[in-house]
């Protein structure tokens, strides 16, 4: 009979082991997740970044170009076109915040992701949540 409680109990400490080892790799996961979430949100920020920049270049060019325009044909910048270009120039800042906007929507998006990620991988860690107990209360031995 005791050698049954030995036994008992040295498959309590590999069970134990296990669970312990599981929990280490399940929390590594985690945290990768949580770092993979991280890249992609410095990716996407860095790709937005760009993009806003290109708007930028594309905005300043084709305001050059209407001014040249404008200069070439001898009217004076005021009235219609000074309006103009002012109208066009809000709508290409518009268009950059536009750009940044959805950007960090985007990053928020992924970070959230992420983040959820690793708490799923956490939850399924030997400890768990609370309710995640309720299940294992039946597989007890002393009930």
């Amino acid at each position: 009979m005791k050698s049954q409680g030995g036994a008992g109990l040295i498959r309590q400490g590999l069970d134990f082991a296990r669970r312990a080892e599981e929990d280490d790799e399940l929390r590594d996961r985690a945290e990768a997740a949580e770092i993979d979430a991280g890249r992609e949100v410095a990716r996407a920020r860095e790709q937005g970044r760009e993009e806003a920049a290109a708007v930028s270049r594309r905005a300043r060019r084709n305001k050059a170009r209407r001014m040249t325009l404008i200069g070439g044909s001898g009217l004076a910048l005021s009235g219609s076109p000074l309006l103009a270009l002012e109208a066009e120039a809000a709508r290409d800042g518009e268009d950059e915040a536009d750009v940044r906007n959805r950007t960090e929507d985007r990053a928020q998006d992924l970070l959230r992701s992420g983040r959820e990620r690793a708490e799923t991988l956490r939850g399924r860690r030997s400890g768990g949540s609370l309710l995640s107990l309720g299940s294992r209360l039946w597989d007890n031995p002393f009930f």
